[in-house]
């Protein structure tokens, strides 16, 4: 017993993650999770229907290696649309506060938002992705911030602002 219920919170667990949902026995994400349960079923009894009329002859071998392509293709394709999140213009980060020691270093606005999220450790790819711009872009605004600070990297920076009063 306690291993069908292991294999059950593997599922859960696995079927949270793909859909970003939060997996509680109260509501809603159970009934989600069972609804999924039961499609897979349903492709499971079907892909052994197809391979039981393939072994007795009924179906070609094109046929029966098309229809796994297209069933795995399928899949592919909703698993991998799950799992990204598409971002809205909207969900930038919010307009910084007027720092007096912004204009005395003479940081722009682009380049606080960088330092921003440096501070809270995210990666160059990371805040490109955030602020919707790109790499090289977010590698350019960095060292700007790396001379304007006189620092030579990102956890330097990341203290002198700090000390500064730049971020918190």
């Amino acid at each position: 017993m306690r291993r069908i219920l292991g294999g059950f919170g593997l599922c859960t667990n696995l079927v949270s993650r793909l859909l970003s949902i939060e997996v509680s026995m109260k509501g809603k994400p159970l009934i989600i999770i069972l609804f999924f349960g039961a499609v897979l079923a349903i492709l499971a009894v079907g892909l052994e229907y197809f391979e039981y009329r393939y072994f007795i002859g009924q179906l070609s071998q094109k046929f029966y290696i098309s229809l796994i392509a297209v069933l795995f293709t399928a899949l592919g394709t909703w698993v991998g649309l799950s799992m990204v999140k598409r971002k809205s213009p909207n969900e930038t980060i919010e307009e910084p506060l007027v720092i007096p020691n912004l204009e005395d270093l003479d940081l722009n606005t682009r380049e606080y938002e960088v330092l921003t999220l440096i501070s809270k450790g995210n990666t160059n790819q990371e805040i490109a992705n955030t602020l919707f711009i790109a790499l090289p872009t977010v590698k350019t605004h960095a060292s700007n911030l790396y001379s304007k600070l006189d620092v030579k990297n990102r956890t330097q920076a990341v203290a002198k602002a700090r000390s500064m009063g730049i971020i918190q």
